[in-house]
């Protein structure tokens, strides 16, 4: 009994040792993984307003007055403000529909962002245009999706440019930019 306990725990450890093994060279290709981001003099900020005691109707004052106290650091560049940081696993989704197309009603995730966000992140738009000062909120409401919601929600080689998207009966435009 004592020699096949050992010899359990031998085989125990030499698979531990393996999977410690595995997990540390994925974890190495993890940190050198081009995700297409410039992280170059970039930051991420992160704050949740409602856990600060901000309602949704305060939120776009918020961003704003944040997006002009950043504005005011020398040297600043950029300012680019969304509900999610790029690559995280948060955010919401919802089902979409494709106006003229069969109602699959697929699941996309969303975030909201400010018409700095992309060149802040360091994505660009691959077709059609980003966001820009005339899409505010009282403007019709537009989109910009990546080529994986294209290939999702589109057949191949169809233009999503144009199209109109339903969050229920909230239609949208559709922009396109590179994951």
């Amino acid at each position: 009994m004592h020699r096949a306990l050992v010899v359990m725990q031998a085989a125990l450890s030499l698979v531990l040792l393996v999977g410690a093994g595995l997990f540390a060279q994925s974890l190495s290709k993890l940190e050198h993984f081009d995700m297409k981001l410039d992280t170059t003099n970039r930051y991420i900020i992160h704050f949740d307003p409602q856990s600060a005691g901000y309602s949704k109707a305060q939120l776009a004052a918020l961003y704003s007055t944040v997006e002009d106290r950043f504005r005011q650091i020398p040297g600043m560049v950029k300012v680019g403000i969304s509900t999610d940081a790029p690559m995280d696993a948060g955010g919401d989704s919802t089902s979409i529909r494709i106006q003229g197309q069969p109602d699959l009603y697929k699941t996309s995730s969303y975030l909201w962002a400010n018409s700095e966000y992309f060149d802040s992140v360091g994505t660009h738009v691959v077709i059609g245009r980003g966001f820009g000062p005339q899409d505010s909120p009282t403007a019709p409401a537009v989109a910009v999706v990546n080529q994986s919601f294209v290939k999702t929600f589109f057949k191949p080689g169809e233009n999503p440019i144009g199209a109109r998207l339903g969050r229920r009966d909230s239609p949208w435009r559709l922009r396109n930019r590179r994951p």
